[in-house]
């Protein structure tokens, strides 16, 4: 366990409860300390974190990272929006790393549903199973 050395931790421990917290949850949770997350992207992080303290995510981001990393810490709140955003902006530049995502949380409730509901949106266009069959 490693304590936080910002000045403020009353938003830590809004989120986190009471310390002291997990090495992992703290360096990925702590915006005032350096952060070492080297398991998920910059954005994956960024969208994390502006997820868990305001509830939306308003910039471009790695939904698959996010959901890993929900997964990781989990943050089921996290990982119904990450679901729903994913299914709102699967596109031909997402469908491969969504789907390698979703596979890597495939013991998570309500994945098995998400990923049929993708399937069906892949199978009506001929490019997207194209650029999923390449991928693999």
């Amino acid at each position: 366990m490693i304590m936080c050395k910002c000045a403020d931790t009353s938003v830590l421990t809004g989120v986190l409860g009471a310390p002291p917290w997990s090495c992992n949850a703290l360096t990925a949770l702590c915006t005032g300390c350096r952060s070492n997350v080297d398991d998920f992207s910059t954005n994956a992080v960024e969208g994390f974190l502006e997820i868990l303290y305001t509830g939306i995510c308003t910039s471009a981001v790695d939904w698959g990272g996010i959901l890993c990393m929900a997964d990781k810490y989990q943050v089921d709140g996290v990982i119904k929006i990450c679901l729903a955003s994913m299914l709102n902006t699967l596109s031909l530049e997402t469908v491969v790393p969504y789907f390698k995502a979703l596979n890597k949380v495939s013991h998570l409730e309500n994945v098995t549903l998400a990923k049929e509901q993708m399937m069906n949106k892949v199978e009506l266009d001929k490019e997207w199973l194209r650029k999923l069959a390449d991928a693999v």
